[in-house]
């Protein structure tokens, strides 16, 4: 099992997890997966494909497609555009203070509206109260429709056979929060 991710910090906290160390951790990403492997499943989690803008979502299906086996899978998890999640993160909709290590620390979120590219920008908003610190972390987030999605991974012979509405098998609506896609290499 290889497991592949841009951030160091984020590749030491897997290798601390429970039976991290029977994973091989490489600093990459997907163009870094090594080849003649005959890859049997990829799994990308936790919305990174949302992570990924337009030019390294397809730079990411291509090599994912170059090393996945004919029969292979290719599995995420992506939030569904319909259910508008960017709508509620508003300053309104999450603020909050939590005790931290620090002292006191308020959070918010603001969002933009999608932009042609089904692009939002994603403004996570820190201040510790102890010190008047601030952090400000902008993040663009990428909202494609299953239609996209469908389309994008047909132009690299990948084809979708299942989606979901969440991790635990829930039936896909129009309005469920998450798309589970199931899709394999043809």
């Amino acid at each position: 099992m290889v497991g592949i991710d841009p951030d160091q910090g984020m590749l030491d906290i897997a290798r601390g997890r429970p039976e991290g160390e029977r994973v091989e951790w490489l600093l990459g990403d997907a163009r870094d997966i090594p080849h003649g492997l005959g890859v049997e499943l990829v799994l990308m989690t936790r919305n990174v494909v949302q992570h990924l803008d337009p030019d390294h979502w397809r730079q990411t299906l291509v090599a994912v497609s170059s090393v996945l086996r004919r029969g292979g899978v290719l599995a995420f998890d992506n939030r569904n555009p319909s259910a508008q999640a960017w709508r509620s993160w508003t300053r309104d909709d999450t603020l909050s203070t939590r005790p931290t290590a620090d002292g006191p620390l308020t959070e918010w979120m603001e969002s933009t509206e999608p932009d042609g590219d089904a692009t939002v920008v994603l403004t996570a908003c820190n201040r510790w109260e102890a010190t008047g610190e601030q952090l400000t972390v902008r993040q663009p987030l990428t909202f494609r429709s299953l239609a996209r999605i469908e389309h994008d991974l047909g132009d690299v012979g990948i084809g979708i056979e299942r989606v979901w509405g969440g991790w635990h098998g829930e039936p896909f609506v129009v309005d469920s929060p998450v798309m589970i896609v199931e899709a394999r290499r043809r």
